[in-house]
């Protein structure tokens, strides 16, 4: 829109089916891995605690840093650099991040929390991410990690043996 509250240009959307369902939360998911245990965890000790997926970025030389991170009611894109192309020599989780962070609290603040819902043919299991193998009440770390239906384990952690934990399917 223009000052005058004039459309400028519009353009029809066309929504496409590209992927399938299973796919694109399996995505999500490994997404979700960033902010939960990756190079963008420290968005959760800075109190950003919702369900969350994302992704940094930073160039080869340090003049661009991002941060792509996302809700499923919410997305928001953060780029820090110079229009000069001066070096910012900062990385996408120290430079992109914490401007990611605030917003998203903020602007969340007050809404109902959601989550990604896993679609039929995904199945959640609890794995040792040593053995890569369903995790036994022994094992000391456990990860909840989602498989596309037919392709998550079916043996129990050698590593620590004992008896086995509930593989759980969404349907």
């Amino acid at each position: 829109m223009d000052a005058d509250s004039r459309v400028v240009e519009k353009r029809d959307v066309r929504v496409e089916k590209v992927i399938s369902p299973q796919i694109a939360f399996m995505m999500n998911y490994l997404l979700k891995g960033v902010l939960d245990r990756g190079t963008a965890d420290v968005a959760r000790r800075w109190g950003f605690t919702r369900p969350a997926a994302g992704k940094t970025g930073t160039t080869n030389d340090y003049k661009d840093a991002w941060f792509v991170g996302y809700t499923p009611d919410l997305l928001a894109v953060v780029w820090v650099g110079f229009d000069n192309q001066s070096k910012l020599n900062l990385s996408g989780a120290q430079a992109a991040l914490p401007i990611w962070t605030e917003f998203m609290k903020r602007a969340t603040a007050g809404t109902p929390i959601t989550d990604f819902v896993p679609p039929p043919g995904i199945k959640i299991a609890e794995i040792d991410p040593l053995s890569g193998q369903l995790a036994t009440p022994n094992c000391p770390y456990v990860l909840r990690e989602a498989f596309m239906e037919g392709d998550e384990p079916t043996g129990y952690c050698p590593l620590h043996p004992g008896s086995s934990l509930q593989v759980s399917k969404f349907d």
